[in-house]
């Protein structure tokens, strides 16, 4: 619930979400009886506007809503107004008010606030964070519980949204670890189909390698996290990419080093040498790789909508992150792959002729 700074509508959010005020934002709640008579509509029988009077009055209690309104409470006036009494007493008064507002309002504006087959009931909210919407509609369902006659649903983009927003931020973790294994499996694969014909000496384990594959990745997205608490980012729609671009920056990076430094081993280098080479080879593609996809999301820092202009900067510091895990961590990690055994092999003329040339 982002909106570009200084607009009407976010000068209108502004005020409405002001303490005391009505709030920017209302959750929309359908309320239909379970059973009804097939002699008359549910919105003309007295009985059901009385339990959706008495719903509202227990919304207005049992949940945290700023306000809550429906058909019902112009229904109440109308009421007190023409017949001296709370509430519509008869069909035939019900059916009256409902034929006055509709004539008031017109058919456009009516259907949205009753049809013949129930009413919709708005809890306005201040538009702060989904966590709040997730609050006060699990309040909704609690009171809902209470009345077993009527049917209760919530609807609309608010309804939709905070469900979305709670599916975002609970499923997102297990989501990294799934593909986090993923990687390791795919890895483990790869680095076997090409160790196939490789001396046993000098060969690299597949599941480590995997590991150390996934390492930039981690680090990147530990970091990244610790600066989306600091700044107060929150995990949403636009931001919950994030990770699905990030784990393609950082395996690929990861993914450049190991084959130059496993073709290096398969040479006849040791390990220091091989990956003195694979930096050498790959280290300055990293850099450009990072330039370059930091200059493709630079310019969504200039936008005036705030969720694509956090993910420019976020995607762009995203990638440093990556860079450094994969030039600087990597490293470190990348002789942990090798299977060392008892044989000693000997150094090929075609690693060394090409060290001593470099």
């Amino acid at each position: 619930m982002e909106y570009i700074p200084n607009t009407i509508v976010d000068r209108a959010s502004k005020i409405l979400n002001a303490p005391d005020n009505y709030g920017f934002d209302r959750v929309s709640v359908l309320v239909r009886p379970r059973t009804s008579s097939h002699e008359t509509a549910p919105m003309t029988d007295p009985a059901f506007i009385a339990r959706v009077d008495r719903l509202q009055r227990r919304f207005a209690e049992g949940t945290s809503a700023r306000s809550v309104n429906s058909i019902v409470d112009t229904m109440k006036q109308i009421s007190r107004e023409s017949y001296g009494m709370t509430l519509p007493a008869t069909y035939r008064q019900a059916a009256d008010s409902l034929r006055l507002i509709r004539w008031d309002l017109g058919d456009t504006t009516a259907n949205q606030l009753f049809f013949n087959g129930g009413a919709t009931v708005y809890l306005s909210k201040a538009s702060e964070d989904s966590n709040l919407l997730t609050d006060l509609c699990e309040e909704i369902r609690k009171v809902a519980g209470e009345f077993q006659d009527l049917d209760i649903s919530i609807f609309g983009k608010l309804g939709l949204y905070q469900r979305s927003d709670k599916y975002i931020r609970e499923g997102k973790p297990l989501n990294v670890l799934t593909s986090q294994w993923i990687v390791i499996v795919v890895c483990w694969f790869w680095v076997a189909w090409r160790s196939r014909r490789a001396a046993a000496s000098i060969r690299l384990s597949g599941f480590r390698t995997g590991l150390v594959c996934n390492v930039p990745f981690v680090f990147a997205s530990a970091a990244i996290v610790f600066v989306m608490v600091i700044l107060r980012v929150p995990l949403d729609q636009a931001t919950a990419c994030m990770t699905a671009l990030a784990i393609n920056a950082a395996v690929d990076f990861g993914l450049y080093l190991v084959a130059d430094y496993q073709r290096a081993l398969h040479e006849g280098g040791d390990e220091q040498g091989a990956l003195r080479h694979a930096l050498r080879e790959k280290g300055k593609i990293i850099l450009i790789d990072i330039v370059l996809n930091a200059l493709c999301f630079a310019p969504l820092m200039t936008s005036r909508f705030i969720p694509v202009a956090r993910l420019g900067w976020i995607m762009i510091v995203m990638l440093i992150f990556c860079g450094i895990g994969a030039l600087v961590l990597m490293p470190a990690l990348l002789p942990w792959c090798v299977k060392k055994e008892q044989t000693e092999t000997a150094v090929s003329p075609s690693l060394m002729e090409r060290e001593m040339r470099i």
